[in-house]
């Protein structure tokens, strides 16, 4: 079959100019491909013969289904009829396709409609994205893991907040019982004594139930985004993880200039709780850095982890912001640039697998659309502060 381009040369007046463009399509460095309604191969240029493991010779004259995929071809046949039929085609797709191999190529192909002589073809530029796909596959399974391990992390952290939680209760009860001994022997267990003592049993195990509540609730995936208050939420993550601070001798307090028992005050559109596993990651990290310099000194200090919530407003816009301040070892200035890199951590081995920064910034700057910033302020506090687009944002 002779091409379209020579079909044209043979016909126009102006030779040389159609021979130079003849001359770059066969040439370019892009795989482009001519086919007619019939779906086939009008004409080719070496660089698409050379993509697919052909010569041009081979593909000329064919059908352009011999690169489509078998499980493909009745689907891909009926579009192409379809579409051919479009006066005004223009078209992206991400494709699979067939070498001569057998091996599968991964496309990105542009379709534009060419009419010659009342005939309809379709012009397709193919991209190699086949290397590309490969990578992104790749990064996404590591993603995956690295966010698996996140996960893994922080139930580790929340069922030892649960153990702390739960040890207040189970002490209380185990007095209760122990006492229900004493109260027989000496004659003082009496109705009245029988009353109060369910009553307390069952305000620790109603406590401890609550417990249980909160912790399913905290890693319950949420379906879809929300508004939200950003103080209620961080308040919730306070009150399960305050217990186990209170064991390592550090108080947390949570300040906000807004109302603080209003509902809607600081209040963004996500995932909520996604957002108080970013809270617990940033406590905890916060928690192991003040342990980390109770050991480096020796002694105990007064350990405090400080939480502000509130509004500002940045480049014309009110942002709700969230900002997490510790007074413990404090991150060196030389590789604040690099902690929420993956893997990176300043921890002995075994201590920590530097999972927990980087996947709170992939989660906050990914699935809720705002920013994370590390500094040291002037007192010699470490602070992390979250930042997100108050309200029913344009990331939703």
């Amino acid at each position: 079959m002779v091409s379209i381009f020579y079909l044209r040369f043979l016909m126009a007046d102006n030779f040389s100019n159609l021979a130079l463009e003849a001359s770059a399509y066969k040439k370019a460095n892009l795989a482009i491909c001519i086919v007619d309604e019939s779906g086939i191969y009008a004409s080719v240029n070496d660089k698409y013969a050379e993509l697919f493991g052909y010569s041009p010779n081979e593909l000329i004259g064919s059908s352009f289904l011999a690169i489509v995929p078998k499980e493909d071809i009745a689907k891909t046949e009926a579009a192409y009829k379809e579409i051919i039929q479009q006066d005004d085609l223009e078209m992206e797709l991400s494709v699979t396709r067939l070498k001569k191999d057998g091996s599968l190529l991964k496309l990105f192909t542009t379709y534009r409609l060419l009419i010659e002589d009342k005939k309809r073809y379709i012009v397709a530029v193919a991209k190699d994205m086949t290397e590309q796909k490969a990578l992104e596959e790749k990064q996404l399974l590591q993603q995956q893991l690295l966010l698996q391990q996140s996960k893994m992390a922080a139930l580790a952290e929340m069922i030892s907040a649960v153990a702390h939680q739960w040890r207040q209760p189970l002490n209380a009860l185990g007095i209760m019982i122990q006492d229900i001994k004493i109260a027989k022997r000496f004659g003082e267990l009496t109705d009245d004594y029988l009353i109060n003592f369910d009553k307390s049993a069952m305000t620790q195990i109603n406590m401890m139930s609550k417990t249980i509540d909160d912790f399913r609730n905290f890693f319950k995936p949420d379906a879809e985004k929300e508004r939200f208050a950003l103080i209620g939420a961080t308040l919730d993550v306070v009150s399960l993880i305050r217990p186990q601070l209170e064991h390592y001798g550090i108080s947390i307090d949570v300040y906000s200039p807004l109302d603080i028992d209003e509902p809607g005050e600081a209040a963004i559109f996500g995932y909520p709780n996604e957002f108080k596993q970013l809270v617990l990651n940033l406590v905890s990290n916060a928690k192991d850095a003040i342990v980390e310099k109770h050991m480096l000194e020796g002694s105990v200090f007064g350990g405090a982890i400080n939480i502000e919530i509130g509004i500002k407003n940045e480049s014309g816009k009110r942002v709700a912001f969230v900002r997490i301040k510790d007074n413990g070892a404090g991150i060196k200035e030389e590789i604040l640039p690099r902690i929420f890199e993956p893997y990176f951590t300043t921890k002995e081995q075994g201590k920590g697998t530097g999972v927990g920064l980087y996947m709170t910034k992939m989660i906050i700057e990914q699935n809720m659309g705002g920013t994370v910033v590390a500094s040291n302020s002037k007192d010699g506090e470490t602070v992390f502060e979250m930042m997100f687009e108050e309200g029913n944002s344009v990331f939703a």
